[in-house]
């Protein structure tokens, strides 16, 4: 859950409001006067009606109003949206931790680099095979796919998973492992905005 003070929920309350972007990619800082457009797509579920045990991918395009020239394939991007307080100080919040997964796009004629990526749901593609004895806790099973996938958790999140034990997954991805856990749990899975792995019930 993301906690902010109330001086912020008002500013986003009010009838005028004054935002800014900045967006960090490996660890330089890129303001507003740097994006042309930022586009972001986030959700929970896939399609129109409540589904449990969604793995839905979080997305953003960025093009900059300049070349940028070091930027390549599974470079982390954090795109943060601020906006400004009665007191005339910023609060920023991340969007979430992105990685770049198509080719950049450099147009040398308008002067322009247009970047897409998506969250760590992208690299949860490789096939699962547990080493657990089955059945097993739901909760640990969660747990070994984080691991073996190589993500980091929301360890609150994921203390509260049922102790239930269910029947092997089989030989599926990561990524389908994880959302039947969170079908099992009652809700569904994604990254939050710090770019760790979470199961969220409804």
């Amino acid at each position: 859950m993301l906690f902010k003070k109330q001086a912020v929920h008002d500013a986003w309350a009010a009838a005028k409001r004054t935002l800014d972007f900045k967006v960090v990619v490996k660890g330089k800082s890129y303001t507003a006067t740097d994006i042309s457009t930022l586009s972001y797509d986030s959700g929970a579920m896939n399609g129109e009606a409540l589904t449990l045990g969604s793995t839905y991918t979080n997305t953003i395009k960025i093009t900059f109003s300049h070349l940028i020239e070091d930027l390549a394939l599974l470079d982390e991007i954090t795109p943060q949206i601020g906006i400004q307080l009665p007191d005339g100080t910023w609060d920023f919040t991340s969007l979430g931790l992105f990685i770049i997964d198509a080719e950049v796009q450099q147009d040398r004629n308008n002067n322009t680099t247009t970047v897409s990526a998506s969250d760590r749901m992208c690299m949860m593609g490789g096939t699962y095979e547990s080493k657990l004895s089955y059945p097993a806790a739901i909760n640990d099973i969660a747990v070994e796919i984080a691991d073996m996938s190589g993500m980091k958790v929301n360890v609150d999140d994921f203390a509260r998973l049922p102790t239930e034990k269910i029947l092997s997954l089989g030989k599926v991805t990561y990524r389908d492992a994880i959302g039947y856990v969170a079908q099992f749990a009652g809700g569904f899975a994604t990254f939050d905005r710090d770019g760790l792995l979470d199961i969220r019930v409804l």
